[in-house]
């Protein structure tokens, strides 16, 4: 059995503290900065890790136990003289503090750190936690406001309809990943007995049904999915989604969305694709998934989602609709069809490249045929490999056929005798004068053929000496 009880011990409050610690520090992975205005800090104490601030030990806290065991937590804090508000501390707040922190002082009280064991988690524990510190607000007669990013707390207080004066109206630190929405509840307007009493019927309902129906529990647990989740009934009429979906759908309320079909939101054509995709998950029973490319509904642009779907099922085993998530991978497809047009690319060239060089050497084939038929026409004898002929060269002729025979790029010599003339030689100078000086001295048309008349006529004394 759950109670829920005021801390009036500091043990207990030590308690307390190293359950936020747990859960905030050890599970939930929170990091502060340790400079932060809060004074937040880690300290170890009775062989136990505690998460405290500068107003640990003037708030007033309240537990949940099972078996006298604490399960949960939550605590009020009202700001004096001498220690202000937890969120007055923070700069990125001031607009939220002059708007409405100041007209309520004095008799206002300010609720944070609410947290539950992960393993208690939904069965009601963060409700009569709430319950227990609006009654006491209720008992002091005082307004009372908090802060929340934690899904699972906001989705109780939409429940509650705890009136949400800013959704993400600031961050307690730039680095933190979420903005928190900012709730006040007036005690003078009555919010506080509202909420009190529907909190109060949220738990009469559970006793009464303990059979809870799947509608409700997705309502309940969808708003911690880290991703978007939506559920629809078999005509395709949306029952439920969670913030993920309204943020996607650039829409603030789920009465927006719920009630339509997604003939309300896309052209007919992709309307009737989702819907005859519902169709076959509902009549197969399994979980299926398809990717669908379709145009963002608040931005317009042309995006790729996975879409993973399941048949919906009742209490009893029926079939009522399908539920399912649509993830964005517009950015993993675009990364995969850029990997795949460089590979394209590439292997294009490649085959550039191969067919250059066949086309040289049909060009240097056909080539050395002609010589050949005219000579033979002329009468003219070729000249052997003992041939002594001179091929007149200049000095630089002489260096690119030597570094030629060495198997040198143009590149390669160009870098070479920049270094050797300590002058920029240019790769394009290289090129230029094997094609248009040693090419035609040497009546050749590639690298290797040059090389080897000058081999011939011994112009190499690299090859020469070998």
């Amino acid at each position: 059995m759950i109670t829920v009880k005021r801390l009036e011990n500091h043990q207990l409050i030590e308690d307390a503290c190293a359950l936020l610690y747990n859960e905030y520090i050890e599970a939930g992975g929170w990091k502060f900065s340790e400079d932060n205005p809060s004074q937040l800090r880690v300290e170890i104490k009775n062989k136990k890790s505690l998460l405290l601030d500068r107003i640990s030990d003037h708030a007033v806290w309240f537990g949940a136990f099972h078996d006298n065991q604490l399960v949960g937590c939550i605590r009020l804090f009202k700001a004096t003289n001498n220690i202000p508000f937890e969120i007055e501390k923070y700069d990125t707040a001031k607009e939220i503090i002059e708007r409405y922190i100041q007209g309520y002082k004095p008799n206002l009280y300010e609720c944070s750190r609410a947290c539950v064991s992960s393993e208690y988690r939904g069965m009601e524990i963060l409700n009569k936690l709430y319950l227990i510190s609006l009654e006491y607000c209720q008992k002091e007669q005082a307004s009372v406001f908090g802060s929340a990013t934690n899904p699972y707390v906001k989705s109780l207080l939409r429940r509650i309809e705890w009136p949400l004066k800013q959704e993400q109206a600031f961050k307690f630190e730039e680095s933190d990943s979420a903005s928190v929405n900012f709730y006040l509840a007036d005690y003078k307007n009555g919010e506080v007995d509202n909420i009190i009493e529907r909190l109060k019927f949220l738990g009469r309902s559970r006793k009464a049904d303990q059979h809870i129906s799947i509608l409700d529990a997705l309502s309940m647990v969808a708003p911690i999915f880290p991703a978007p989740v939506y559920w629809h009934d078999v005509n395709g009429v949306v029952l439920g989604l969670n913030e993920h979906c309204l943020k996607g759908m650039g829409v603030s309320s789920s009465d927006a969305v719920i009630g339509k079909t997604p003939y309300d939101f896309y052209p007919k054509k992709t309307a009737e694709h989702i819907l005859k995709h519902n169709e076959i998950i509902m009549r197969s029973g399994e979980v299926l998934s398809q990717e669908e490319s379709i145009h963002d509904i608040t931005t317009g642009e042309y995006k790729t989602y996975l879409a993973i779907k399941a048949p919906l099922y009742d209490e009893h085993g029926n079939v009522v609709g399908i539920i399912g998530s649509s993830i964005d991978i517009t950015a993993e497809k675009d990364a995969e069809r850029l990997r795949v047009e460089n590979e394209r690319q590439k292997a294009e060239i490649q085959a550039q490249d191969t067919f250059k060089k066949c086309l040289d050497d049909i060009q240097h084939t056909i080539q050395n045929y002609k010589i050949e038929v005219l000579h033979e026409k002329l009468g003219i004898e070729q000249q052997t490999q003992e041939s002594k002929e001179i091929v007149p060269l200049t000095k630089r002729q002489r260096e690119i056929l030597y570094y030629l025979s060495l198997n040198k790029s143009p590149k390669e010599i160009a870098q070479i005798l920049s270094i050797i003339d300590k002058k920029s030689v240019t790769s394009t100078t290289i090129q230029s004068v094997i094609d248009k000086q040693l090419y035609p001295k040497f009546n050749v048309y590639s690298i290797s053929h040059l090389i080897e008349q000058a081999n011939v006529r011994k112009l190499i004394p690299f090859l020469l000496d070998n």
